[in-house]
């Protein structure tokens, strides 16, 4: 029977490694705009860099996002040298920032 200290540290990892809804729901955008299966398809996974989005596929996901969530997000945010590396968890923090007025 393994100790009660494992159990609760295994417990402790499924509730950190459960998905928030937003991001599930931004991970399933990309999936399905981009045609990738889920294991492709991480928070830590770059839109350019890993998942091979171009500039319109950024912007159309984007738009999308937008529209499911109700929220504007600024358009200088990918601008600069950090676009390519711009990450799904980032776009997370854009959108639960904007859902909580910031």
């Amino acid at each position: 029977m393994p100790e009660f200290k494992t159990i609760i540290t295994n417990l402790e990892a499924l509730k950190v490694n459960k998905l928030t809804d937003t991001e599930k729901r931004v991970i399933s955008t990309v999936k399905n705009h981009m045609d990738l299966s889920s294991k492709e398809v991480t928070l830590n996974k770059a839109f350019v860099n890993d998942l091979g989005c171009d500039s319109i596929d950024t912007i159309e996901i984007l738009m999308r996002i937008e529209e499911q969530f109700k929220i504007e997000i600024e358009d200088d945010l990918f601008l600069g040298d950090n676009y390519e590396a711009f990450t799904l968890a980032e776009i997370v923090l854009i959108v639960d920032d904007r859902l909580n007025g910031k």
